[in-house]
């Protein structure tokens, strides 16, 4: 039964932004009847269908709020929701705030910069006196990117290994 549920996961994954997906399609992918695999799947998440894939979508949403520019109605579409106003207030009785306050409270804007042999990133914030005239800007980078390679250094900047850029 864990065969099954991995594969209910990955096809969950790969079709949560489709707006029609259903139990139905889920049961008729796995081969199941709705009823049978409604009890099994609630049993093994401890979640219905439904609030499983509300928590899927969402949390992509926060992701995406938090990694990317996109509006919160393009977020919103991204992630399985053709009503914007249903999509935002799905967010706010989730989260408890609304999206566009979400992004404000988990966003903050880096800078990628290059020297040449290495890139950098630093928070928003003019560069410090004593900074080599060699760095570029190159492009901004939402602070909620894992980059769990980064090494500190002075001036706030964190250095990212020249083979990962």
């Amino acid at each position: 039964m864990d065969e099954t549920f991995m594969k209910a996961r990955a096809y969950l994954a790969q079709n949560y932004s489709d707006p029609e997906l259903s139990l139905t399609d889920l049961c008729h992918y796995l081969g199941f009847s709705c009823s049978y695999f409604s009890t099994l799947f609630k049993q093994k998440t401890g979640l219905n269908y439904s609030h499983y894939i509300t928590s899927l979508r969402l949390e992509q949403a926060a992701r995406l709020l938090t990694d990317t520019d996109d509006t919160a109605l393009s977020i919103g579409y991204q992630v399985g929701y053709s009503a914007p106003n249903y999509f935002s207030r799905a967010f706010k009785k989730f989260y408890g705030i609304s999206p566009s306050r979400y992004r404000e409270q988990n966003q903050s804007s880096y800078r990628v910069i290059s020297n040449g042999r290495n890139s950098f990133l630093n928070r928003s914030q003019p560069p410090a006196p004593d900074m080599p005239d060699n760095l570029l800007f190159l492009h901004s980078v939402p602070c909620g990117s894992r980059f769990p390679y980064l090494k500190m250094l002075p001036h706030g900047l964190c250095i990212i290994p020249h083979h990962i850029q």
